[in-house]
């Protein structure tokens, strides 16, 4: 394993910490796991809203310019 200095919050340290004491854990293995786990949920979510939006472009679910542009329109209009 590699080490890279970063630079975190006083807030974030004491909240890693606190973490790291209550699991029996290492402060490094809690920031580790935290990372990874937040952009492996983060990337799963990504991708799975794109398939939706790819079928519902698929199924011809799809919103016209005009229909944009109307309701953009109404949101300045009064």
């Amino acid at each position: 394993m590699t080490h890279s200095a970063i630079k975190i919050t006083e807030k974030n340290k004491v909240i890693l910490q606190d973490a790291a004491t209550s699991q029996g854990k290492t402060i490094e293995l809690v920031a580790n796991e935290a990372i990874e786990n937040y952009y492996e949920n983060l990337l799963n979510w990504q991708i799975a809203e794109i398939k939706k939006s790819q079928e519902e472009c698929r199924k011809g679910n799809v919103v016209s310019q005009e229909t944009i542009d109307a309701t953009l329109k109404s949101f300045t209009e009064n």
